[in-house]
C-alpha cells in the first residue's frame, strides 16, 4: 500500500506539469495511457485492501488475481467517469489519451474497455471459484465499488439513467 500511495504521488505531479498535459500523445506510445493510469490510479492499495491479511493470511489464494483487479479497478473509475469527463471536455484521461494514439472515437475506446473488464471480472471469478471465501470479499468489493460510483452526483450517472 506505500508503494501505491508513492506511485500515486509521483503520477499525479507527473500528470500535473504543462509539458505533459501539453504533449502531444505519439501514435506509437500505446503503452503511455495505461502507464500513466497505473500510476494515478492507487488500484493496488484498493486491491490489497479487499483482502486483508487478518482474514486472509493466505496470499496465494488471491494474489494471482491483483493485476486484473488493478485492471479492474481502473478501468471501472475510467468507465464510470467518461461521462463527466467528455462533458467536461477532459482531454487529460486514459480514454482521451488512449483514443488519440489509436485514432479511434472515444465511444469506440470505451467499448473496448467495457471489453477488458469484463475479461478481467471473468478471469478473477476464475481464479477465486475454487476458495468461496476470497471470491465473496471480491464480489462484495466489486459490487460496493460499483455502487459507489453510481451513488456520487460528481460522476452525473443518473443523468443517463445509472443509478443505485
Amino acid at each position: 500500500m506505500v508503494c501505491a500511495a508513492l506511485e500515486f504521488i509521483s503520477g499525479t505531479v507527473m500528470e500535473d506539469k504543462e509539458e505533459i498535459e501539453t504533449m502531444p500523445p505519439h501514435p506509437s506510445a500505446e503503452n503511455w495511457p495505461k502507464f500513466l493510469r497505473a500510476k494515478t490510479g492507487i488500484a493496488p492499495a484498493y486491491s490489497y485492501a479487499v483482502f486483508p491479511q487478518t482474514a486472509h493470511p493466505d496470499m496465494s489464494v488471491y494474489v494471482q488475481v491483483l493485476p486484473d483487479m488493478d485492471d479492474f479497478i481502473n478501468l471501472g473509475n475510467d468507465i464510470l467517469s467518461f461521462y463527466k469527463e467528455d462533458l467536461a471536455g477532459d482531454e487529460m484521461t486514459y480514454v482521451a489519451f488512449r483514443a488519440k494514439i489509436s485514432g479511434k472515437h472515444p465511444l469506440r475506446v470505451v467499448s473496448e474497455m467495457v471489453d477488458e473488464i469484463t475479461h478481467s471480472h471473468e478471469r478473477i471469478l476464475a481464479v477465486l471459484s475454487d476458495h468461496p471465501e476470497a471470491l465473496k470479499w471480491w464480489l462484495t468489493f466489486e459490487k460496493g465499488y460499483i455502487g459507489w460510483h453510481l451513488s456520487m452526483k460528481r460522476y452525473r450517472l443518473s443523468e443517463i439513467g445509472l443509478q443505485m
